[in-house]
């Protein structure tokens, strides 16, 4: 396990650690499971009340979060208690429909209109921003979408609604499943028929004497 003697360093360490985890959590979620996070992406009006998640994100959120954290013992129990605290107050922050700023700060930590980046219904936007905490692992990992100061876009998932409903947000990585492969089914059946009507072109053969 790794020790730290001073609970302040400690801290500092932790949270870095913590929401690098995050980060990679985060992507792990929009590049092998995205049914899941579908749910949280397919709200249009961002807010803190609405920042929630499916919790079916709470298995992965152990495997590749809590469990690399129980390699880390602290002296003290105030460390992994501000650690929660500073990251759902982060959570909460980032969804909310503010354009405050931290001004120089947001080149360290996300801000409401960075995070908004990642919610965009415009595909420029798509796979950016998976920082929570800090914005410099996006930087880090050529992620990050560094939006001006008037861009405002529009959230969720195109030709998809939002649960509206406890039952639909249980059952939503299966419903978007299931409207994800019917519209593809759609889109295939279509691009074939248009095939088919299409007149053969005529092939000519030439012949030498």
């Amino acid at each position: 396990p790794i020790h730290f003697q001073s609970a302040v360093l400690g801290a500092v360490l932790t949270i870095f650690f913590v929401d690098f985890l995050a980060y990679c959590h985060h992507r792990f979620l929009h590049r092998f499971v995205w049914p899941v996070p579908a749910t949280h992406h397919s709200i249009r009006e961002l807010s803190a009340i609405n920042g929630y998640s499916h919790f079916a994100e709470n298995f992965t959120e152990f495997l590749l979060i809590a469990v690399p954290l129980s390699l880390v013992r602290w002296d003290s129990i105030a460390i992994p208690i501000v650690i929660v605290w500073t990251t759902q107050f982060m959570a909460y922050w980032i969804h909310s429909p503010t354009t405050a700023q931290f001004h120089a700060l947001r080149h360290i930590f996300v801000t409401p209109r960075f995070h908004r980046i990642h919610h965009s219904l415009e595909p420029r936007h798509f796979d950016k921003n998976f920082g929570i905490l800090f914005s410099f692992w996006d930087r880090m990992f050529g992620t990050a979408f560094i939006p001006d100061q008037s861009e405002w876009p529009d959230t969720g998932i195109a030709g998809h609604a939002e649960p509206s409903s406890v039952w639909g947000y249980f059952v939503h990585p299966i419903t978007y499943l299931r409207s994800h492969y019917s519209l593809r089914s759609d889109i295939n059946d279509n691009v074939l028929a248009s095939a088919k009507s299409r007149p053969r072109p005529i092939r000519r053969r030439q012949f030498e004497d």
